[in-house]
């Protein structure tokens, strides 16, 4: 029955994620917002803490909100999502602040960019898509030696008091997303990393009002590429 009910809840999970990636972009930030009880903008925050200031990618990023904020810090940083309406609506969120649009529109499978092009690159609140074995070899190609890569998966502890907060608790542990249940993200993260020679950890951050999940994969000096150049 377990197991039913988690294919089930990941079938909802993709349908959900197309629909807010494609005809639904617009409703994006409500889901978002509604889904972590007010949180995810804070939560996007726990992939910046442990970046290198410069030459950053940002993949799947959505509506672009942590993108313009990146930028706006003065920090180089590029973004890719294979969502027409996404890409859109970040490009002209960024030329609205007076930045260049920085985006590309490619899959996190097969990204446009030469080997080595990035110091780093972080994915906040993607979907399944980042645990392909493509995905993960892709980002490990762009990053530099001693470079590293960065994802926060949405999973997280709320630990506010307010009946919103604690009725997002309890939703949040029902659908395994809370960090002691955490259907396998650190583990098929620590398999890819495995895989790629990379070095992973698993992190709990705390926040005012939850501890947030933290994927970490750094690439060790020395490491060659053995992908495609871009």
């Amino acid at each position: 029955m377990t197991s039913l009910l988690l294919r089930l809840r990941r079938a909802a999970l993709r349908s959900l994620f197309a629909f807010i990636y494609g005809p639904g972009a617009t409703l994006y930030d409500f889901v978002a917002w509604s889904s972590s009880a007010g949180q995810w903008r804070t939560w996007q925050q726990a992939a910046l803490e442990t970046l290198p200031e410069d030459r950053l990618l940002e993949i799947g990023h959505g509506p672009g909100h942590l993108l313009l904020q990146v930028r706006s810090a003065g920090r180089f940083v590029v973004g890719v999502d294979f969502s027409h309406q996404m890409t859109r609506m970040a490009a002209r969120r960024l030329r609205r602040e007076g930045w260049a649009a920085c985006v590309v529109r490619a899959r996190a499978q097969q990204l446009p960019f030469r080997s080595q092009a990035f110091n780093a690159a972080y994915s906040t609140f993607p979907s399944e898509y980042i645990l392909e074995p493509a995905s993960a070899s892709e980002a490990a190609r762009v990053v530099k030696p001693g470079g590293r890569i960065v994802v926060v998966p949405g999973v997280a502890d709320i630990t506010g008091r307010s009946m919103f907060d604690r009725l997002a608790r309890g939703l949040y542990r029902v659908a395994g997303e809370s960090v002691g249940s955490t259907q396998g993200w650190d583990r098929a993260m620590n398999e890819l990393a495995s895989r790629l020679g990379l070095h992973f950890r698993a992190e709990s951050v705390a926040q005012d009002k939850a501890v947030v999940l933290r994927l970490v994969l750094d690439k060790p000096v020395g490491r060659r590429n053995h992908a495609r150049d871009g």
